[in-house]
């Protein structure tokens, strides 16, 4: 029995996710610039603790949420205390709700597999594999006016899918959407793949879309860290990085939108390959809130006001329908400096209208948002990409 035993636990070990029991989600506030200078300093603890900051800090009274092990508990609430920091438990015991999440997941895979995008379930989560034939599907139904790109392959060599939404024509201007840069934030994916579904069912049916589409195309990348998703799946479902091995050392991935060539390097971005915000040896080529560059300097970019105008056009339509209020602005002013991220390299590139979402949520669940709420964030987030795509229709450059 005893050898039994030790095989089922290794086994287990093997093959079985890796659970968070006892992990507390924080949310702290700092009072002043001494509480916030110690909160940041909290941040150069992340890897001996095992901290991972869901929102890190930026500025006084801005909440900052950070998830604790078990064994960090004691120390962190400590800290805090000592230095008379403000904090309350935002999630009790992380597992409990990632439990609630799986069984979710599990009830639906007893259910037949959708045979056309019509039966797709865009309420639920859904594995890799779903969203990739899902994407076939589309194509396949939609043949004028949808085909996918495969862009290239991840290291673990899954495919970089890209939809294309096109009226015909070439050299056309086009409109970039890519969801889940970061693999544990299951919104944006659920999002992308509802996004799809709408611009094939709005297309000469909304007037605004229709004109859009008419003079630009709309490539859509779906799933953006296929290998950083699929281990959330089936590993760790609070992944963040890419899948990529580390020479030197067992930490694996960067961040993925650390590693742009804008600003790399700089603060905002860390040198550790264990650190949840891992730039990557070189560049290459939760929160509710709309982002415009730039994250790695204060340096305001040339169309400031303009991006600012046409960031709050973009959160008024998204409040109309659920009163969800984002903020918004440059990233560095908004949240905190990041370098080496997506958006200032698209806008350094050229593209004027760069903006990145950062979905719900700032409440309970942060990224394991349920997926009852899937459908309103991606009906609210269309909205706000609406206002930005006409804006950007009707101005080109």
């Amino acid at each position: 029995m005893r050898v039994l035993l030790v095989l089922a636990a290794a086994l287990i070990a093997a093959l079985g996710k890796e659970t968070f029991e006892g992990h507390q989600v924080l949310r702290m506030v700092a009072k002043d610039e001494a509480q916030l200078s110690l909160l940041k300093q909290m941040e150069d603890l992340e890897e001996e603790y095992e901290l991972d900051f869901w929102m890190e800090a930026s500025n006084v009274d801005a909440h900052v949420d950070v998830r604790v092990p078990l064994g960090s508990l004691e120390a962190v609430k400590l800290f805090l205390e000592s230095n008379d920091i403000e904090y309350s438990v935002m999630i009790e015991d992380l597992q409990m709700i990632l439990d609630e999440e799986q069984e979710e997941m599990d009830a639906f895979t007893r259910d037949a597999e959708p045979r056309n995008t019509d039966s797709f379930d865009f309420s639920r989560y859904h594995g890799i594999n779903e969203l990739y034939r899902f994407q076939d599907m589309l194509v396949a139904e939609n043949p004028n006016l949808v085909s996918k790109l495969v862009i290239g392959q991840s290291y673990e060599r899954r495919p970089l899918n890209v939809l294309k939404f096109s009226t015909g024509g070439s050299k056309r201007p086009a409109i970039w959407i890519d969801t889940g840069i970061h693999s544990r934030e299951w919104v944006t994916q659920a999002s992308g793949a509802w996004f799809a579904k709408k611009i094939v069912n709005d297309y000469g049916r909304d007037p605004a879309l229709t004109a859009i589409l008419n003079k630009m195309d709309i490539f859509l990348e779906i799933v953006t860290n296929p290998d950083g998703y699929y281990y959330t799946h089936t590993s760790n479902r609070m992944w963040r990085k890419t899948r990529k091995p580390n020479p030197g050392t067992s930490c694996v991935g960067v961040d993925p939108n650390r590693n742009w060539d804008a600003g790399f390097g700089g603060p905002g971005a860390s040198g550790s390959p264990c650190s949840e915000t891992y730039r990557g040896p070189r560049a290459h080529s939760e929160s509710e809130m709309l982002l415009y560059p730039y994250g790695y300097t204060r340096t305001p970019v040339k169309n400031q006001a303009e991006l600012h105008t046409l960031a709050q056009k973009a959160i008024a339509a998204l409040a109309s329908l659920y009163r969800t209020r984002y903020r918004y602005g440059s990233i560095i002013n908004t949240i905190y400096q990041a370098s080496g991220g997506t958006i200032d390299w698209t806008y350094n590139q050229g593209i004027k209208y760069s903006f990145t979402f950062e979905l719900r949520d700032t409440g309970r669940y942060g990224f394991m948002l349920p997926a009852s709420q899937i459908i309103p964030t991606a009906r609210e987030t269309w909205l706000a990409l609406m206002a930005i795509m006409d804006h950007t229709s009707k101005n080109l450059y």
